[in-house]
Parts: C-alpha cells; structure tokens; sequence
C-alpha cells in the first residue's frame, strides 16, 4: 500500500533515515515535500462539556459548541505502520499538474455535480 501511494504521489526516492526517524522531508516529482508519519498511539476524540467550552469560547454560539458531540468518545487509535503525509496543503497548481500527469478525472466532474460545499 504505502508502495502504491509513493507511485501516486510521483515520488521520486526514498528519504534517509536515521534511528527510525527522516532526516529531511522528501520531495516528490510535483515538488511537494512530505515527511514520515511514524507508528504509535494516539487519543481522537472527546470534548470538554459544553458548559468549559462556552467558557472558553463565549464568541461562538451555543449550537456550534453542541455540534462536537459526535467527536466523543475519546478512543485510542493506532497506526501500525509508518505513513508519509503531505508537510503543506496541496495547491490548485499542484492538484492541476498531477490532473494533467495522471489523466485522473476528479469525481466533482466525472459525476457533473462540481463539487460539494459546506452550508
């Protein structure tokens, strides 16, 4: 898998490593840099009750803060094998060379929706 996902995102080399750690982000062929996610544990999730939040965030309004509850419960979540992520977010240009590299056509106009949007 993480084979496949080098091949899709151009890379061109494996990044040097010391002691299970990447030296230097690595750059792939669209002149994105990317750096290793390591394997571990983490905690997702869980929010402070709505009472500390609006305390803490007396701008927002009470239904933005109500809203998180689907972020709960707390869960541990491990990764079981190191991954590579992107250090910046991907650019139009980017997303238009890889387009134009790959011949991927994006589901917003295979589908001819244009996308989806946050109402």
């Amino acid at each position: 898998m993480l084979a496949l996902s080098a091949l899709l995102a151009g890379c061109q080399h494996t990044p040097s490593t010391q002691a299970g750690t990447v030296t230097s982000p690595w750059v792939n062929s669209l002149g994105m840099a990317f750096v290793r996610v390591p394997a571990g544990t983490f905690w997702m999730g869980g929010v402070p009750p709505v009472e500390t939040l609006e305390k803490n965030f007396p701008l927002l309004e009470r239904k933005r803060l109500t809203d998180l509850a689907d972020e709960s419960p707390a869960h541990e979540v491990r990764i079981t094998r190191d991954f590579y992520l992107g250090q910046h977010e991907v650019t139009v240009g980017q997303f238009q060379r890889f387009l134009e590299a790959s011949g991927y056509r994006p589901e917003s106009e295979a589908d001819g929706t244009g996308g989806y949007g946050y109402n």
